[in-house]
């Protein structure tokens, strides 16, 4: 059943297809994201120099690892171009993707980086929806605006290097301030499928008896100005299934009791919101 057409998860994983797929959208959900093809990055860089200010922030990763591995953090144009000439650089495909001064949660003493991630479900016989409660990845180390090298305020994956965690996670109902977002990230939702299916109509076209479904970590955060972006799109994303885990009766376990409601009994009434 975990089989959903392939073509439609790769589109969703890369950053920069998923980039494309969403550009068909009334309104903005990504920011600007770009696929750097290591053996011309010179003339890439020369063609969006043309379209981009030089002294916009970036982030730039190499497009196969994950998990926060080979990402860097550079203040213009001009330093990917000095990143691409120096020994950091490994020879394959990059992801650069455009770096959004953040909204920031106040901790004790200062303000915390923070994303937000939802779960939406995409079945070949159902359609889409959105599980309704969602997380916030938190960043442990408070935000510094000015320090790019240490990347643990900058970014809010689970683990930037080995186990040590890098976030506390916390469900978003504990935000009134984040809940706020709620009708927007519905919104982002139903067009990020809306545009698979206007892309993809063949995917949800199959044969009852052929049922595949997908289950996707949608990530957002927020920026300096309280708007909302999509970040990514993670297919098949980690779920924790030990009880000991802060967000599993509250968060993990509900989804899987309802997720089973919803797909074999056809009861959507518990948390999932209909998108197409």
């Amino acid at each position: 059943m975990l089989d959903f057409p392939e073509d439609v998860t790769q589109t969703l994983e890369a950053k920069h297809l998923l980039n494309d797929l969403l550009l068909t959208q009334p309104v903005s959900l990504m920011p600007r994201t770009y696929a750097i093809d290591f053996e011309i990055w010179p003339q890439f860089l020369a063609k969006i120099s043309e379209v981009e200010p030089d002294h916009k922030s970036w982030i730039l990763k190499p497009a196969l690892m994950n998990n926060g591995q080979g990402i860097f953090l550079l203040r213009s144009l001009t330093e990917v171009s000095d990143f691409f000439c120096s020994s950091r650089c490994l020879r394959g495909p990059y992801v650069l993707q455009e770096y959004l001064q953040p909204h920031l949660l106040q901790g004790p003493e200062k303000g915390h980086k923070y994303s937000m991630r939802f779960f939406v479900v995409l079945s070949t016989r159902l359609g889409g929806f959105l599980y309704k409660e969602g997380y916030a990845n938190i960043a442990l180390k408070p935000y510094d605006a000015f320090n790019f090298k240490d990347l643990s305020s900058h970014l809010t994956n689970e683990h930037l290097s080995g186990e040590r965690l890098n976030v506390i996670q916390r469900p978003v109902a504990q935000f009134p301030i984040l809940q706020e977002f709620l009708p927007q990230i519905e919104t982002y939702c139903h067009l990020l499928v809306r545009a698979v299916k206007e892309q993809y109509p063949e995917a949800f076209n199959l044969d009852a008896s052929n049922h595949k479904i997908a289950l996707l970590g949608v990530d957002f955060m927020v920026d300096q100005q309280e708007k909302l972006w999509l970040l990514e799109v993670n297919h098949g994303p980690c779920f924790p299934i030990e009880d000991s885990h802060p967000l599993f009766d509250i968060l993990y376990r509900p989804f899987w009791e309802t997720l089973i409601d919803l797909l074999f009994y056809a009861d959507n009434s518990h948390n999932f919101i209909k998108l197409i």
